[in-house]
């Protein structure tokens, strides 16, 4: 600024010392290295911001040496910059640095304050700050709202009007509606015959490809109900979806529409006043690639290629047992409140549980086998994604838990003498194995959640006490040695400790998993008394690491800047919002980027390129990160297809979602 005059010259001095007077928010920048949880905490939770200098990995060229003295950190109001605490930062454990993250770290913890409001983290002597974060009792509804929605983006074969998806992410497409697809889908070993042709319509798309699958669902599906089972308060009938408003809690609405196309996977013999079940089918989708990636653009659900399904298999009949019989369970208890609700809570249920009784007998009565996809001599039953199936040991893991909820449903003593037989056959460290590799192909904590709901039966359906007394012995004998549930602060700087094993692809979900079953410590009353709470404690620690608190200092769900984040995923592996789209880059991208609210894989220690690999060759980059990374910073924002394989990474999957909404529901 050049005065023009003396007059201007004094008030411009003056307007200088004036600025420098004063300690003004905006003169003060965000600082990367002072890590909060950006849409905030309850009032009466634990609070640590964590301050961290980078030593090893992508981020070790950077530097920040935090003010360490005698209240040199505050926490000031967001409006108007007044310090209402102080403290003094504690190095973790002795300053080392943590193989985990790479990082070396400090805590500020400012628990104390309690009051509601919105703040900020300040060092006084580096004159930097945090992202801004607020203290309210409800600082996670919106959140996991936006969490829930992902649902609905991931519907098929319905148009999503702008009234409900938002401007940026209409869509008056109704996908696969066309010729020989969803409405019309042909079985893949019989391609030509329109004899084959199944109304496979609606449902949710899997994950980052477009196929549709009842094998997939079975932990994300069990995570839905355990949710609205345990804190159905937390759901209300207010998302902003088509069902809004009726009575029934969206999340119900939600896990109907997946139910109602789950339903249309069951097939039988014989006439319809005489039918006989005769299984389920296991996923419907394109062929292989190029069939589906390779020409989706510009939206991903516009392809008019034909849609097939694969043939019925033991594996996704007595997955839709499992899924069926929790679901009579969960649908019986929403609230009252008019005929939709009515129909749901009585004739659907019914209809629900009848299949669930008929896929579990058929499941029995049946051979128990794994799909082979190019049997010899035979067609191929290959579709576009995975088709791996499970062993029949673990299938029979699943018949144990559809008999729990079978049990549990219909009172009928069978499935409670098969359930207790079939429990010492499950190999008893699995009841605990849940933070150990989860993909979203089947979970250990399905098994486990299940295990432990049927402890909790009482009334005229309830389970032999010595057989509760064991299933409560083996989970606390597996607490105790599971360094998951450590409660020492030494284990990592972030205070979300997993062993450095789960960091592969899938790692979100097993975190989420932690979170409910460290959470479950205390709600079941499994901790030892003097740690009663603690565990309740962790949980919420661990929950911060979604949203902010990890070696990127970003949320881990997708374009969540409208409800309070300032970092958060910019891109996932999605066919409905690929590399090259109008929705690719939230920050940068025509139509605002993925959606909100979608939790992605997470850090993979193990990513390679893909044709590394699949073994094919090596001339193409290592991209790091996530390559060549500390566990906890092999991740990165981004989603380009072959070579980069980004989808080991960043590609979302509704299971994913399930599995954080499971969690997140304990807070909110």
């Amino acid at each position: 600024m050049t005065p023009r005059n003396n007059s201007s010259l004094c008030h411009y001095l003056w307007i200088v010392a004036f600025v420098l007077s004063i300690d003004l928010l905006a003169a003060a920048p965000v600082s990367d290295f002072i890590r909060i949880d950006q849409f905030g905490y309850r009032p009466a939770a634990k609070k640590t911001a964590i301050v961290v200098d980078p030593q090893v990995g992508y981020d070790s060229a950077f530097s920040f040496i935090p003010s360490t003295g005698a209240n040199q950190y505050q926490v000031r109001r967001a409006d108007n910059d007044a310090v209402v605490f102080s403290g003094t930062l504690t190095p973790w454990n002795g300053g080392a640095t943590d193989p985990s993250s790479g990082d070396r770290a400090w805590w500020f913890d400012f628990s104390a304050l309690t009051t509601p409001g919105s703040y900020y983290v300040y060092d006084v002597g580096r004159r930097v700050r945090s992202f801004p974060f607020d203290i309210r009792e409800d600082v996670y509804a919106d959140v996991l709202r936006a969490a829930t929605r992902m649902f609905f983006y991931h519907r098929v074969n319905t148009t999503k009007p702008a009234a409900f998806a938002g401007e940026n992410w209409r869509d008056d497409n109704i996908s696969f509606d066309g010729p020989n697809q969803d409405k019309a889908a042909r079985l893949v070993s019989d391609p030509t015959n329109a004899a084959t042709a199944r109304d496979l319509s609606g449902g949710w798309l899997d994950a980052g490809d477009l196929n549709k699958y009842i094998t997939t669902m079975h932990g994300g599906m069990h995570a839905l109900f355990d949710a609205y089972d345990q804190f159905p308060a937390a759901f209300g009938d207010n998302n902003r979806i088509p069902e809004s408003g009726n009575g029934v809690p969206d999340l119900i609405d939600e896990i109907k529409w997946e139910l109602d196309w789950m339903l249309k996977m069951q097939t039988y013999t014989g006439p319809p006043e005489a039918r006989v079940y005769a299984g389920a089918l296991r996923k419907m989708g394109f062929l292989p690639s190029p069939g589906s990636f390779a020409v989706q653009l510009p939206l991903g659900n516009e392809s008019t290629l034909p849609r097939y399904y694969q043939p019925v298999t033991s594996n996704s009949t007595i997955i839709t047992a499992s899924i069926f019989a929790h679901a009579s369970l969960t649908l019986r208890t929403i609230p009252n409140t008019g005929p939709a609700a009515q129909e749901i809570r009585n004739t659907y249920a019914d209809q629900l549980l009848a299949v669930a009784v008929a896929a579990y007998a058929h499941y029995q009565a049946n051979e128990k086998f794994v799909l082979e996809i190019n049997p010899p001599g035979g067609p191929s039953l290959e579709l576009d994604g995975s088709d791996g199936d499970v062993s029949v040991a673990e299938q029979e893991k699943t018949a144990l838990v559809a008999a729990l909820y079978l049990y549990a449903a219909t009172g009928d003593e069978a499935y409670k003498t098969t359930a207790e037989a079939a429990y010492p056959a499950t190999n008893n460290p699995y009841l605990g194995d849940v933070e150990g590799w989860n993909g979203p192909y089947g979970s250990p904590t399905t098994l486990t959640a299940a295990l432990l709901y049927y402890t909790q039966l009482s009334g005229d359906r309830t389970p032999t006490p010595a057989f509760v007394t064991r299933v409560r012995a083996d989970r606390r004998r597996y607490l105790s040695s599971r360094p998951e549930f450590s409660l020492s602060d030494n284990t990592d700087p972030y205070r979300s400790y997993l062993t450095n094993d789960t960091y592969t692809w899938a790692s979100l979900s097993v975190r989420s998993n932690a979170i409910a079953n460290n959470f479950d410590i205390d709600r079941l009353g499994l901790a030892a008394p003097a740690n009663v709470g603690r565990y309740a404690e962790r949980a919420e620690m661990m929950l911060h690491y979604f949203h902010g608190v990890n070696p990127f200092n970003t949320v881990y769900l997708t374009n969540m800047y409208a409800y309070g984040a300032e970092k958060s995923v910019d891109e996932i592996f999605s066919a409905l919002y690929r590399d090259g789209t109008f929705w690719d880059n939230a920050r940068t991208s025509a139509r605002g980027g993925p959606a909100p609210g979608y939790v992605a894989s997470g850090p993979n220690k193990n990513w390679l390129p893909s044709v590394i690999a699949h073994g094919v060759g090596n001339a193409v980059p290592f991209t790091a990160p996530p390559f060549a990374q500390p566990p906890q910073k092999s991740h990165r924002d981004w989603n380009s297809t072959y070579p980069s394989s980004s989808w080991r990474v960043t590609e979302a999957g509704v299971y994913y979602n399930a599995d954080y909404i499971k969690a997140l529901a304990r807070f909110v």
